[in-house]
């Protein structure tokens, strides 16, 4: 079914584009050196009045990508599915409804396997509540489903992680749901094979009276593997951190249930899973929290961990990290393992801390650290190894009225694969005197692989007009394009270093293109006068000469593991 009023809204959208387009082609004009790294090229914004907003986008190779979201033209039980090129005009459209109460999208997943499409859903009836896993091959078209209910008599509540396909067509349906005593949480897995035929599903329970499964994430793998992680609890023992590995025929292969401090109540748990490849023997990377006395700490506490394991469970490395709170998303490409996580320096946990690991050893080539009272929600890793986290920030805007206020906003970053930030977006806000809140943030980033990639985000914007307070929901794509620095790898421009003031009293400045780690200075006659760790970020570095007597010096910097070189008169 072909939808256009969703169509109509995002052609409107695309007209009010329509005066930027001599901005945007001249962009693409800007020479490598010059652009800036990462342009908005289009947007389209959709209100869906809901706070049942959801927002999803998964991108193919040639630029194009879908998105599943809710919109104002559907009612709460409805989603619309687009395919949209990269241009912005929509390909194709079809709208999703739940029949059922409560209805929730739980995730959606694009398999480049199978070239499948798998929307899980889930919903609730008087008697019962049901899993819902649709299947769409990439021209939209409808293909099979798993439909899967569990009677409120025998369950006091389900909640749905995931669904997807292996290349068998068996399908998976991972959920959690309570024993009939409000104890225990089971998880289980249900599925429909390639015939047909929906076997019962698999149900594993705790040991005694309030135990049980707490699932944060599931991958559903082409080969029928399935990987489900969070924390398992025992009564008797406290909470553990928890992976488990079962095959298609719901065969435990593994299970991980472990804690740094015995019998410890505290909230041990992975809180991501990342397979890196798509075969049966991939090793798994998993990053959480786990309470106990870090490398380098003086107290226990709970403490970011990042694991890497064997495809049969054996551990291959593990890292801990006293200064993240918990690492909530993890990724494996390009031989390294990307991670960000939450703020354990500060009772809150917000502020954003970034990490790359060697994947082989899970040795740290660099970390970084991110404020404005940020947290953390997507990650994607690019072809040239730049790295783009999305969230939301604590950010400040100005009123018509020229007030101040203080709102979460929109946070997208991206590193180069050395950690140097390229990019900090700072979204524009277009609102009224009346406006009292805005929460925004980006909650999944898809690769557009064709000099684009997409961020897609949700708000809630709150406005009391003299007492009366209105609230309004929306939906937003973002497309950001950065010219040919996107089509190949990333090659690292010879690093310059520009020095100003030359000659200097107190202090210098300079300008390189890398991320810079060290600097030492040295006189002329080959004495180190100064030698210094560099933790700045950006493009400009600073460094105090005050101490240094009148004469000429050699400075030299670090950046990406090359010395670079350059003189400097000090008055």
């Amino acid at each position: 079914m072909k939808g256009s009023s969703l169509t109509n809204t995002f052609e409107t959208s695309k007209k009010n584009v329509q005066m930027k387009k001599a901005f945007i082609i001249l962009s693409f004009l800007i020479p490598i050196s010059t652009c800036l790294i990462g342009q908005v090229g289009w947007k389209f914004s959709t209100s869906d009045n809901t706070t049942l907003k959801r927002n999803y986008i998964e991108s193919l190779s040639n630029g194009s990508f879908f998105r599943l979201s809710t919109a104002d033209t559907l009612s709460p039980s409805c989603y619309s599915l687009v395919l949209i090129d990269s241009s912005g005009t929509t390909l194709n459209q079809i709208e999703l409804c739940i029949a059922d109460s409560n209805p929730k999208v739980i995730a959606f997943t694009l398999d480049s396997i199978t070239q499948r499409l798998c929307v899980t859903e889930q919903s609730e009836s008087n008697s019962a509540y049901y899993m819902h896993l649709k299947v769409f091959d990439y021209n939209l078209n409808y293909m099979d489903s798993l439909t899967w209910g569990v009677t409120k008599t025998s369950s006091l509540g389900v909640d749905v992680f995931a669904g997807g396909i292996d290349t068998a067509n068996n399908k998976f349906i991972v959920y959690r749901s309570k024993d009939m005593f409000d104890q225990m949480w089971n998880r289980s897995i249900c599925r429909k094979n390639a015939a047909g035929v929906i076997k019962n599903n698999i149900v594993k329970i705790g040991q005694a009276a309030n135990d049980g499964f707490y699932i944060n994430d599931v991958v559903i793998a082409p080969t029928g593997n399935i990987y489900i992680a969070g924390t398992r609890k025992e009564s008797l023992y406290g909470n553990f951190f928890y992976l488990e590995k079962v095959n298609a025929n719901f065969t435990t292969i593994f299970e991980v249930k472990e804690q740094y401090v015995l019998n410890s109540i505290d909230n041990n748990h992975v809180s991501s899973i990342h397979l890196s490849n798509s075969y049966a023997n991939s090793p798994i990377i998993v990053g959480g929290t786990m309470f106990g006395l870090a490398p380098g700490d003086t107290m226990y506490r709970c403490h970011g961990i990042i694991r890497s394991y064997s495809s049969n469970g054996m551990l291959r490395w593990n890292f801990q990290n006293y200064e993240v709170r918990d690492y909530k998303k993890v990724m494996v490409r390009h031989a390294y393992v990307y991670a960000v996580g939450t703020n354990n320096k500060v009772v809150t946990g917000l502020d954003t801390k970034i990490s790359r690991l060697f994947h082989k050893d899970g040795v740290v080539d660099w970390h970084r650290y991110y404020g404005n009272k940020s947290t953390p929600l997507c990650i994607q890793v690019e072809a040239d190894k730049s790295f783009l986290i999305g969230g939301e920030k604590q950010s400040n805007i100005t009123l018509p009225s020229g007030s101040i206020l203080t709102i979460r906003s929109y946070m997208l970053l991206r590193y180069s694969k050395t950690g140097k930030r390229l990019y900090d977006y700072d979204h524009v806000w277009d609102v009224s005197n009346e406006t009292s809140s805005i929460q925004g943030a980006i909650t999944d980033i898809a690769t557009g692989y064709n000099q684009y990639y997409y961020a897609a985000g949700t708000n809630r914007i709150v406005q009391n007009n003299s007492g009366v307070i209105s609230t309004f929901d929306s939906t937003t794509v973002l497309q950001f394009t950065n010219g040919s620095l996107r089509t190949g790898e990333y090659i690292a421009a010879e690093v310059s270093l520009n020095l100003r003031p030359n000659p200097a009293k107190n202090s210098i400045l300079f300008t390189c293109e890398n991320q810079v780690t060290d600097l030492v200075i040295f006189s002329m006659t080959g004495h180190k006068m100064k030698t210094e760790s560099i933790n700045q970020e950006g493009t400009n570095y600073s460094c105090d000469i005050a101490h240094l007597s009148p004469g000429t010096y050699v400075l030299r910097v670090k950046a990406n593991n090359t010395w670079y070189t350059t003189k400097f008169i000090k008055e």
